[in-house]
Formats: C-alpha cells, structure tokens, sequence
C-alpha cells in the first residue's frame, strides 16, 4: 500500500507591507499568514456591480448613480478580501480588513488545528456561534482553522481562525506561548 503525497506546504514569504507596519513588534513576528478570498469571492461582488452599470447605461441613467450606490459593495468587497494573522512573541494579531483582536500570548490557554464547519456560524466571515465563539473564517478554507481560547476579563473567549495552513499556525501560537523564538512563516501571497 503506497502513501499518499503530502499536500506541498506554502512558501516562506516576508510580511507584506501591511503586516511589517500593523502586525509587527520589536521582536519580529513568529509567523505570519495571508489568506486571500477565492476567485468566486470576488465574483460574487463583481456580478451585481457589473449588473448594475448594465442598468443604468440601459436607462440612459447618469453614471454617477452606480457610483452612489455601488460603494459601500465596493467597500466591503474590498475590506474582506484577505484575512491577516501573525503571532509574535507578545500576541496574535488577527486582521480582517480593520477588525480583528490582538490577543496577548500570555493569556492564551490553549491552541489547536480543529475541522469545523462554517455552517455551524451561518456562513463566511465574522461569524458568532451560538456557544459564544467568534469565527474569523474565509471561503476556501477547506473546513480547517485553529482554535484558540484565551482568558479576557475573567472570562474564557474562543475564537477559531481560518488558515490554509492551520497545523503551522498553532505550531507557531504554541512556540509563542512556550517562549520559543524559532520563526515560522505562513502562507499566502
């Protein structure tokens, strides 16, 4: 019986400029992870913009109009796009266009690759759970995230963060929180 192929495992990147100006600190990060939308992502905003256009230039109507209307789409196309987290040795910085917490490491209590399913929260996103959990989660992110429960106020938080790489990225929180400096850099473009 022959193994099966291991899936290859994403290049090592350097923190695109948005990670080195936000999601940095004095100590460099640990790991970082850029998870862009999927095509369909963007097709699923592109269609009614484009439908749009068609109507108003069908209607003779000023053009101003789709630009009106089309904006906040385009805003949140735009602001969902790519899902950002990086681990340093202080916290993990989870970034979904401007949202997303800084968790500090020394408050985390446990960290792990988990399957979930993204119908459990209603869809993509920033999705909460019935249980109180909070998903940072993309499309295409084959059912796989990293489940991380922090202490904040007293209280136990769970928040579960989309990865293509979700093993790496809590190898990583974990080498955080055990004070290892070995760097692991993530996927994505």
């Amino acid at each position: 019986m022959s193994e099966q192929p291991k899936p290859s495992t994403p290049a090592a990147r350097a923190p695109d400029p948005c990670e080195a100006k936000y999601m940095e600190d004095e100590g460099g990060a640990l790991y970082h992870d850029k998870f862009p939308a999927p095509p369909v992502y963007h097709l699923i905003f592109l269609l009614p913009l484009l439908i749009q256009i068609a109507a108003v230039i069908a209607a003779h109507a000023p053009l101003f109009v789709p630009l009106l209307t089309g904006l906040p789409l385009v805003l949140l196309w735009l602001l969902f796009a790519v899902l950002r987290v990086s681990v340093t040795a202080k916290e993990v910085h989870v970034q979904y266009g401007l949202f997303g917490p800084k968790i500090p490491v020394a408050d985390v209590e446990r960290c792990e690759a988990v399957d979930y399913s993204f119908q459990q929260y209603g869809g993509w996103g920033i999705r909460y759970g019935r249980d109180g959990s909070t998903v940072y989660n993309m499309l295409g992110d084959q059912g796989r995230a990293v489940k991380l429960v922090y202490s904040k106020g007293g209280a136990s938080k769970t928040v579960l963060l989309s990865s293509r790489d979700p093993e790496r990225l809590a190898m990583a929180v974990n080498q955080a929180r055990g004070g290892s400096a070995r760097r692991v850099v993530g996927s994505g473009a």
